[in-house]
């Protein structure tokens, strides 16, 4: 694998202060590659992902034929729905119904996760389901990771996230990697996510994600050196960032059509009854509530509600969280 030799300069400048200057080679400070130790994370905060390696295109009836194999990331073995371990294991259902995204939401990310184009952290676990005799292997998905580069990954996986610290000589420890699935983790000087081919404002967002919240990122370790030493880089083959829900935006100069028939444009700033065409986001419509919430919501007709989803079942607009007065 070759090295790439342009490492991120616009993030670069982001962790460090104007005045100091970036190298690829030895500037007399201590090497600190060497003496680095890896921190151990906790097993629990790196397990367990998962990847699609293939579809079944067995023909058989399902639940037995016609689902996905999958397997463990960064790990040769992968415990299936019965107990035993093997490269990797059959599954008939992916139920991504865990992750609060709306329909198209999931229709989307399952898409991109069957196609080998994504991660997701969850269980494998033998379920019951109606109008089926046998139990059926299902995915259960707790979080889903969508790849940008729409590649298969080549290289271990990580989630790398931003400790926070600013450098006042580049290189410094500004990053932390874990190694999906493992307890293996260490502190790094950077993450090069300019994987050829994705535009310029995808690997800004990958970055801005990265100080956020962290990303997944597939890729392989070099060396940079600087005024502050030398420490490990991560040149990212492929990166995932978290699957989310993302409320359509309605109302307002939008236009009230934008939602469909089984949502509601619920305009929630609040004092803003008499006034007209301001922006609100897309609500499922609900057909029932759940008695005994209490958390009261002031109409816009001036009735006190039980709760939004009681507000929402009304019809009525937000006035104010609270009680009327």
């Amino acid at each position: 694998m070759q090295t790439k030799l342009a490492l991120p300069i616009a993030f670069l400048a982001l962790l460090a202060v104007p005045a100091c200057a970036i190298g690829t080679t030895d500037q007399g400070g201590e090497d600190q590659f060497d003496q680095q130790q890896e921190q151990p994370d906790t097993l629990a905060s790196t397990s367990t992902f998962y990847i699609v390696t293939r579809h079944d295109d067995r023909k058989c009836m399902y639940p037995t034929c016609g689902g996905w194999y999958v397997k463990r990331v960064n790990k040769p073995t992968t415990k299936c729905s019965d107990g035993h371990y093997a490269s990797e294991c059959y599954v008939a259902d992916i139920d991504v119904s865990g992750l609060g995204l709306d329909d198209a939401e999931q229709a989307a990310f399952s898409d991109t996760f069957t196609q080998g184009f994504g991660l997701v952290r969850g269980d494998i676990v033998a379920v019951d389901k109606d109008g089926v005799a046998v139990k059926v292997s299902t995915l259960k998905v707790m979080e889903g990771w969508t790849g940008h580069a729409k590649v298969q990954p080549v290289d271990p996986i990580y989630r790398v996230t931003s400790r926070g610290i600013q450098c006042f000589a580049y290189p410094c420890p500004s990053l932390h990697e874990a190694k999906l699935d493992t307890t293996t983790a260490a502190n790094i000087a950077d993450l090069d996510l300019w994987i050829p081919g994705l535009p310029d404002d995808e690997v800004n967002a990958g970055y801005t994600e990265l100080h956020a919240s962290g990303v997944l990122a597939s890729g392989y370790h070099v060396k940079v050196k600087g005024p502050g030493g030398k420490y490990n880089a991560l040149i990212a083959d492929e990166y995932y960032t978290r699957a989310i829900h993302h409320p359509k935006t309605c109302g307002g100069f939008v236009g009230m059509t934008f939602c469909t028939e089984n949502e509601l444009c619920d305009i929630t700033a609040e004092n803003t009854c008499d006034q007209y065409d301001l922006p609100g986001v897309c609500k499922p419509r609900p057909t029932e509530c759940v008695s005994g919430v209490w958390a009261p919501q002031c109409g816009c007709d001036g009735v006190t509600y039980a709760n939004e989803c009681e507000r929402l079942l009304a019809g009525a607009r937000l006035a104010h969280l609270g009680s009327c007065e």
